[in-house]
């Protein structure tokens, strides 16, 4: 984000955003810049998501968007602000239901890996030291290996819209049915591709409402354990009562079959056929 203030006659930009893009753009010693990498390794190592805001004094570029993102030239850095987004007390057990059930959680965010790995850590991820990025992804998505890889990897950070869609495909590769679950406009293709697409009701927005196949009207990822449990508990009934009645029709067939083939009376009416349905 941009915004230019005016006082005085003197106008000041100042912008916030991504700590590697933010440090990529400003114009300051390597030691500075090396130092400021410190620090944020720091922050990203308490589980902190990390935010550079820089400035430039007397600017004196335009004030549209494509003039402002062209008269970047001396950005300074002036400081880091560390933000702790704490996951919702529900998620630990929910995660460790998940997988107690066989299922693969895993985290696709736009955070730094180290922040990544120690929220995945936090919350109970299994493998959450098994990370990969998204400069990774494009540097290796063309390999034959690479669907395997995904497929064992836990945690992906500082991912892309396009990476998100690769990871899926990925994963359908390797017999996976997947579940996707986003809010943004970013998490939109993602979402389309994946068999299932899981949107957000309260924060997410209408694009990735549209993409998906089910809206979480409470945003809750325990919501989502809780659907396949319950989808388990049907499924699991559907098969025992088709395996009744196999095993029950199954009488009747070969008793009739019998009786044509030895030439001997008909067991069963169909007025008894009838009783045994009704009584089923």
């Amino acid at each position: 984000m941009i915004v230019v203030y005016e006082k005085e006659g003197k106008r000041e930009l100042i912008i916030k955003g991504a700590f590697d893009v933010i440090l990529n753009l400003a114009d300051q010693p390597q030691q500075v810049k090396e130092d400021l990498k410190e620090q944020n390794e720091m922050f990203a190592e308490k589980g902190q998501r990390v935010i550079a805001i820089a400035t430039i004094s007397d600017y004196d570029g335009g004030l549209a968007e494509e003039e402002l993102e062209s008269s970047l030239a001396g950005l300074k850095i002036q400081g880091l602000v560390g933000i702790i987004d704490p996951p919702r007390p529900d998620a630990y057990e929910s995660i460790e239901d998940a997988q107690n059930a066989g299922i693969k959680v895993k985290m696709i965010t736009g955070d730094h890996p180290k922040t990544a790995s120690i929220i995945a850590k936090d919350i109970g991820l299994a493998d959450y030291d098994k990370i990969m990025t998204g400069k990774e992804i494009d540097e290796q998505v063309d390999s034959k290996d690479f669907a395997r890889i995904v497929d064992e990897t836990a945690v992906f950070a500082r991912v892309s819209p396009e990476n998100k869609m690769q990871i899926v495909s990925a994963l359908k590769e390797e017999s996976e049915v997947v579940s996707m679950t986003g809010d943004g406009v970013n998490d939109a293709p993602a979402l389309n591709d994946a068999n299932i697409g899981v949107a957000m009701g309260v924060r997410g927005t209408e694009v990735a409402k549209e993409a998906s196949d089910m809206i979480l009207t409470d945003d809750r990822f325990g919501t989502i354990v809780d659907a396949v449990e319950e989808g388990r508990i049907i499924f699991d009934n559907i098969k025992k009562y088709v395996s009744f009645l196999f095993a029950c029709n199954m009488v009747e067939i070969v008793a009739i079959f019998a009786s044509v083939v030895f030439l001997l009376p008909m067991p069963i009416a169909p007025l008894h056929i009838l009783v045994f349905k009704f009584n089923y």
